[in-house]
């Protein structure tokens, strides 16, 4: 039976037997390339940046699902957050992992809330994509464990987020972060200034933009507003 996606719930060894080969062509640690192809920079207010972290596409469904919404406003609603990986498979064919959260919250809360659910939701699934990339099968590989809270990653994340909730442009944000240049970037790397990111507080050097930093890192609610229900780990080939 072929399907846009088959899941391999059942057969994980042959997905891992699959895999294997692909993981050991990836290699994430050659960071002046990711700094050539403008992945990564280094910013004076923000620090490091991974630019393909940024991307507000992914987490606007999340956004428009629970934040702006007028729906919302009553009863429970389950909400289902997913972040993924993708690898080049054969032709146009991918293998995929993927981490999904999904949630239920109980009762009417207010806007400044749903915004604050919305990232306490996007922060929990980041943190557990970051966990996965560095656990089995995916830690048989050098550059997957690099991969693993990369320095620039979070703050790429929390660039993303706020990009889909405030409509930032990329322009806009390395204004606000003083994004300095590729040559100043190698300089940088090349100085040590690089390191694992495991928090969503970034070593910078001036101050972190008071624009990306409207809502709490820190915030949780109790089970009577939002409650995790589910986590699942799903692998899969999509054509």
């Amino acid at each position: 039976m072929r399907s846009k996606q088959i899941l391999l719930v059942l057969f994980p060894v042959i997905f891992l037997l699959i895999l294997l080969p692909f993981l050991i062509s990836i290699d994430s640690t050659d960071l002046p390339s990711s700094i050539r192809r403008g992945d990564l920079a280094y910013s004076c207010n923000c620090g490091w940046i991974s630019w393909d972290h940024a991307l507000p596409w992914g987490v606007q469904t999340l956004i428009a699902e629970l934040v702006h919404d007028s729906a919302v406003d009553v009863g429970a609603k389950q909400i289902t957050y997913a972040q993924n990986m993708k690898i080049d498979f054969i032709g146009k064919t991918k293998l995929v992992a993927q981490i999904s959260r999904t949630y239920v919250f109980s009762r009417a809360v207010s806007l400044q809330e749903r915004e604050q659910m919305a990232f306490l939701i996007f922060r929990q699934t980041s943190e557990s994509f970051e966990k996965m990339q560095a656990s089995f099968p995916f830690s048989l590989n050098e550059g997957s464990q690099h991969s693993s809270f990369k320095g620039g990653d979070l703050t790429g994340n929390k660039i993303a987020f706020y990009r889909a909730l405030k409509g930032y442009s990329k322009q806009q944000v390395e204004k606000l972060c003083k994004a300095v240049s590729t040559k100043a970037s190698l300089k940088r790397l090349e100085e040590g200034y690089y390191g694992k990111q495991m928090d969503w507080q970034p070593k910078q050097e001036g101050l972190y933009p008071q624009l990306l930093n409207t809502i709490r890192t820190d915030i949780h609610f109790s089970k009577q507003k939002l409650s995790l229900t589910k986590e699942s780990k799903n692998f899969y080939i999509e054509f």
